[in-house]
């Protein structure tokens, strides 16, 4: 993969915050060099360490929560946001 297809990969994950989800989520962050917004009702320590690691922070954005509760357009945007460079 050349390096402007992987500097342009955004992925969406739901259920991303633990177990397979969550190594998913770390696998596009360090193969890819994605950038990876997760959908999640829970956010394990695997998850918190990507947050916390300067390497995928900027590129990683979790909300955190039952996603069904948000108002469509607002989660719309907010992913929208998330994934755009800059």
């Amino acid at each position: 993969m050349s390096e402007t297809a992987e500097s342009s990969t955004r992925v969406l994950v739901t259920g991303g915050g633990l177990g397979i989800g969550c190594s998913t989520t770390s696998y596009l962050l360090k193969q890819f060099n994605a950038r990876v917004v997760v959908l999640t009702l829970d956010v394990g320590a695997e998850m918190q360490a990507l947050q916390n690691d300067p390497s995928t922070s900027s590129r990683l954005h979790v909300y955190q929560g039952d996603v069904t509760k948000v108002q469509l357009p607002i989660l719309i945007i907010s992913i929208e946001c998330s994934l755009t460079p800059g």
